[in-house]
């Protein structure tokens, strides 16, 4: 399946686009949330973020916008989902908000350069 601009991203229902593990380094983990995973797919216009409950707490998508939401465990417990939520094209000026609320909201530092632009 080819995405909004023709590239070949992966299945989007059915199955998941090809996606790449990105490490954190251990100061970026000391210093903020310890428990969670960071993906990128492999054709660089999402990013996942997910929690040590499995659940996805952070997606950025330069189609679809963002959405940062409590852990499903809060949810779970009676929390509400959305912290803050888009549902717009979005591009790196969003990043920036994206990357400012998972650290915000969850201790999550993203690295700027996860995605890239051009």
């Amino acid at each position: 399946m080819k995405d909004q601009e023709g590239i070949g991203c992966g299945e989007v229902l059915g199955g998941p686009a090809e996606m790449m593990n990105v490490p954190q380094s251990e100061e970026t983990l000391a210093d903020h949330h310890p428990a969670f995973d960071v993906q990128v797919s492999g054709c660089n216009r999402t990013v996942w973020v997910n929690a040590a409950d499995g659940s996805c707490i952070g997606r950025f998508s330069k189609v679809f916008g963002i959405d940062v939401h409590r852990t499903g465990s809060e949810q779970m417990a009676g929390e509400r989902e959305c912290l803050f939520c888009t549902h717009t094209k979005a591009g790196p000026t969003e990043w920036d908000q994206f990357r400012e609320a998972m650290l915000h909201h969850h201790g999550v530092a993203l690295a700027n350069d996860l995605l890239s632009w051009g």
